[in-house]
């Protein structure tokens, strides 16, 4: 098993950077168990919800559930983990 931290599960989650994307979905396939800890799920919803992408609880509770329900990552709890959400980064004005 492996620990990823919160860029990882953010590209995973965003799907941003085609290039960092594919490796964090080898990464993925590479590994039976992947360990997403809980200050890393805690720094994921604070980006998530930052002035970036300025997404709403409901729409960080939908992607962090989401990653809850993939088999491949687990938390430290022990339950699976890893899905994609559809969170964009919002514009300036």
């Amino acid at each position: 098993m492996i620990a990823i931290d919160s860029n990882v599960v953010l590209r995973r989650l965003l799907q941003d950077d085609a290039a960092q994307c594919l490796r964090v979905d080898r990464l993925f396939a590479a590994h039976a168990a992947i360990l997403i800890t809980d200050i890393v799920l805690v720094e994921v919803a604070w980006t998530l919800a930052g002035k970036r992408y300025r997404a709403r609880r409901e729409q960080i509770v939908a992607a962090i559930g989401g990653l809850m329900e993939d088999r491949t990552s687990y938390s430290r709890t022990g339950r699976p983990c890893g899905q994609r959400c559809a969170i964009t980064p919002r514009r300036s004005r």
